[in-house]
C-alpha cells in the first residue's frame, strides 16, 4: 500500500469531513457566540457594565481635575476688558444691543471714525456671563 501520498482529503486512510455548508448561515447559532451585550434572558452582561461604570468614573474624574481651576481669583488679561468692563457681559445692556454689539461690548456696525470693532460676534458667551451674574452664579474672581 502507498501511504507516502494519500489522495487529496484523505488523512490516515480516513477522508476529511466537508465543512463547506450550503446555507451561509446553517449552524452558525450553535459555533458562534451571540453578538452585542446582553444575554439570552435580556439583562446587560456583567463586563459591560463595568465598561460602562470605568468610562463614566474616568469622565468624573478627569473633570475634576479641571473644576479645581475655579478657585483661581485674579482676572487673566482678556477676562478685564471682555467680562468686567463689558456692561454687556455684566448684563447692564438691553438685550437689542447685546446682539447688535462685538465680544468686547462695541458696536459692530458705525460710520467711520466713530470707535473700532474686534468684528468678533459671540452673543450667546456674553449672554451666558449675564446669566451668571444675574443668577447669583458670581465670577470667581474679583470684581
Amino acid at each position: 500500500e502507498n501511504t507516502a501520498n494519500p489522495a487529496p482529503g484523505v488523512i490516515d486512510g480516513e477522508a476529511r469531513k466537508d465543512h463547506s455548508r450550503t446555507k451561509p448561515d446553517e449552524d452558525l447559532a450553535e459555533t458562534q457566540p451571540p453578538h452585542g451585550h446582553k444575554r439570552e434572558d435580556g439583562i446587560v452582561s456583567v463586563h459591560c457594565l463595568v465598561l460602562w461604570l470605568g468610562c463614566i468614573g474616568l469622565v468624573v474624574l478627569s473633570s475634576g481635575v479641571f473644576y479645581r481651576c475655579r478657585h483661581y481669583t485674579d482676572w487673566f488679561v482678556d477676562e478685564l476688558f471682555a467680562v468686567v468692563r463689558n456692561a454687556d457681559a455684566r448684563g447692564e445692556t438691553p438685550l437689542k444691543e447685546v446682539l447688535s454689539n462685538d465680544f468686547w461690548g462695541n458696536r459692530l456696525h458705525f460710520e467711520e471714525g466713530q470707535g473700532w470693532t474686534h468684528k468678533s460676534y459671540r452673543p450667546l458667551t456674553i449672554l451666558s456671563y449675564a446669566a451668571q451674574i444675574k443668577w447669583g452664579w458670581g465670577w470667581g474672581g474679583n470684581t
